[in-house]
């Protein structure tokens, strides 16, 4: 099951006056993408794969768990990029010039 189908899930389940009193409210994808990229995004700028590898990221909401599922995500892409950057670099470097 997609992660946005389980928050939608999660919140139909409960009746109205549960979501108000309890501020049970799911998240657009869109949104939590935004959020990520602009909160981890941010951070991972400055960090080396080492660094990025100790990275702890806590979602204080605690409902359907889709801003951990996204921000996992985007870690997971950030380094196959930076490791692809750094494969390259080295493959430059040891390969001889022809």
């Amino acid at each position: 099951m997609p992660p946005e189908d389980l928050g939608t899930y999660y919140e139909s389940i409960l009746d109205k006056e549960a979501r108000k009193e309890g501020g049970v409210y799911y998240t657009p994808p869109l949104i939590v993408e935004y959020m990520v990229a602009n909160s981890v995004g941010e951070i991972l700028k400055e960090k080396t794969s080492a660094e990025a590898a100790k990275l702890k990221i806590v979602d204080p909401a605690c409902g359907a768990g889709i801003f951990l599922v996204e921000a996992y995500q985007f870690l997971l892409d950030w380094h196959e990029k930076h490791v692809g950057r750094l494969t390259q670099a080295i493959t430059r470097e040891i390969q001889p010039a022809e």
